[in-house]
């Protein structure tokens, strides 16, 4: 996984696009497990943070997950040097049922709960945040998603993609 040592202040469609064109394209282009075919990279959303199965596309995060990763969120859910799972730094004191995807809440955050004395977020309710969203317009984050799906999606949302420079 991407680990962001500086998170972006990029929020809305400048966001989106730079996580697309940055963490998702440049990962299937560098990444053997992606087949990256004429017009199509493949891409899983449905698969994300599988710590404890086989994730199947190499991406590791969703695409709320890497909006929320590259601004900088702290994840509920890690793990320890020896591959160990950690909630919120500690070893969990009971199993670990659908945490995954949840973020420790920031000031901002609306959508909040608690896990295991924390407050948090889930990924997808951070992104809608970031990308300035009222709602899942979309269905931007539906687990059926192509990466053909987000550009259309994204780009009705947001505007064309912006020309990449170098």
């Amino acid at each position: 996984m991407t680990i962001v040592t500086e998170p972006v202040a990029l929020r809305g469609g400048a966001l989106f696009w730079y996580v697309m064109d940055t963490f998702i394209v440049r990962w299937a282009h560098t990444n053997p497990s992606m087949e990256v075919v004429p017009g199509e990279v493949r891409w899983e959303q449905e698969t994300w943070r599988d710590f404890v199965g086989k994730d199947r596309c190499g991406t590791v995060l969703c695409l709320a997950g890497y909006i929320s990763n590259v601004c900088g969120g702290r994840w509920l859910v890690t793990r320890d040097e020896h591959g160990g799972l950690l909630v919120n730094g500690e070893p969990p004191r009971r199993p670990i049922l659908g945490e995954m995807d949840l973020l420790i809440a920031e000031p901002d955050d609306m959508e909040v709960y608690d896990r295991y004395g924390v407050t948090v977020t889930s990924a997808r309710a951070r992104a809608i945040r970031l990308l300035g969203l009222d709602h899942d317009d979309f269905d931007l984050f539906t687990g059926a998603n192509s990466y053909s799906d987000l550009v259309a999606k994204g780009t009705e949302l947001f505007g064309p993609r912006p020309a990449l420079t170098t």
